[in-house]
């Protein structure tokens, strides 16, 4: 094929992970848990070329281009993973799908198959480190891996030197693996020597890893809510109205009202953020704003709690904070149901439903059980209604 034409596909595969650059660079501008992500694509580019020396030296590149470098089935297998990831790219970007770390993975896997397509199965099986610290630097994606293996990031500084080590160390192996097996020379080599045929094995039983942990953490739904926290006092709860900050607009644009309120009874008090979703591509988890603050997540599991006969479903976090302990909560409901469960408010986007999510907090004293009594005398002194 015309070496001109290639290079002006391959060149077009980029574009979609360029679209995606202005939320990137968003993204690190708010979020100080992602504020540090760039430095891993300055290491994607150190190990860009480290493992192209590694190529060029390792005897894996020689038996990659004697059994793939002119194979019309290697090259097909690159178009269909082309053409299947830019049609994720379109899926995940356009309309009630859009989901801002799919498409980030969905660009990403098209300019690797582009990379395969264009240079050859050897560029692409050595490449791979470099599209893994390219993964880890991508906003909300590595989240998600730390999420579903229950990795607890401590401190914004653990979440990106714990990237750098994962990274590096994926490189490390790989290209001493490279370059220091000599078995290739033995009477069947083949089974020495990673495919990708392997590789597409091993993607596989990962996503089936990771959709079963991630199946594994959803939680029944619970019955619709809506607070009303228009009112400052009701029952025993007195409040007062708190400063909606700049920070706050520009860090949940895709919604119609924000509410800070902060509400007192006799024993303690309810830290509360309101917010009316229409577009909930720029939210995130509350574990990720917590740790983001600099919260210590201690533990994190869903919980239902009954609150005027309605049995209410929230994602419950205990948390330390400058050595005080607090328990945080979330809520997401659409008027059909309530979650605690981000994965499942976020994929149910589609419903073009309007949904409220509500973050609360509150002190951890004097134990679980009555902070969950006052957690239901607080909902259910503002529910305002019971939605069909």
């Amino acid at each position: 094929m015309n070496k001109l034409f290639k290079n002006a596909l391959f060149a077009l595969s980029c574009i979609p992970f360029l679209t995606e650059m202005p939320y990137v660079l968003n993204v690190w501008k708010i979020s100080p848990l992602e504020r540090g992500s760039w430095i891993l694509w300055i290491a994607a580019l150190v190990s860009l070329m480290v493992c192209e020396l590694c190529r060029r030296k390792s005897p894996w590149n020689t038996y990659y281009e004697e059994h793939y470098s002119s194979s019309l089935a290697s090259s097909a297998w690159f178009i269909v993973l082309m053409v299947l990831s830019l049609a994720a790219c379109v899926f995940f970007r356009v309309g009630p799908h859009k989901v801002h770390a799919f498409y980030m993975l969905s660009s990403i896997s098209l300019i690797i198959s582009a990379v395969g397509w264009r240079f050859g199965v050897s560029v692409f099986m050595f490449q791979l480190p470099t599209c893994f610290f390219v993964l880890l630097g991508a906003p909300t994606i590595a989240y998600w891996i730390y999420s579903y293996l229950g990795y607890n990031i401590t401190s914004r500084n653990d979440y990106l030197i714990t990237k750098l080590i994962l990274g590096s160390g994926v490189m490390f192996v790989w290209c001493a693996g490279a370059m220091l097996s000599h078995r290739i020379k033995t009477p069947r080599p083949q089974m020495d020597i990673p495919k990708p045929l392997h590789l597409l094995f091993a993607l596989i039983v990962a996503g089936l890893f990771f959709w079963a942990l991630a199946s594994e953490k959803m939680s029944a739904d619970g019955q619709p809510v809506e607070l009303d926290f228009s009112r400052l006092q009701s029952a025993n709860w007195v409040g007062r109205e708190d400063t909606v900050t700049e920070r706050d607009i520009n860090f949940f644009t895709g919604c119609t009202e924000i509410n800070r309120r902060t509400y007192f009874n006799d024993d303690s008090y309810v830290n509360v953020l309101a917010l009316r979703v229409k577009d909930i591509t720029n939210l995130h988890p509350m574990d990720v704003c917590l740790r983001s603050s600099g919260a210590e997540i201690i533990s994190l599991k869903p919980v239902y709690l009954e609150v005027n006969g309605l049995n209410i479903a929230l994602n419950e976090a205990r948390i330390r904070r400058d050595s005080s302990e607090y328990y945080s909560y979330a809520i997401y409901s659409n008027g059909v149901i309530s979650t605690g469960d981000f994965a499942k408010f976020r994929l149910l986007r589609r419903d073009s439903r309007l949904w409220v999510h509500y973050q609360m907090v509150t002190p951890a004293q004097p134990d679980e059980e009555a902070v969950h009594a006052r957690m239901e005398s607080f909902l259910g002194s503002f529910l305002k209604q019971t939605l069909d």
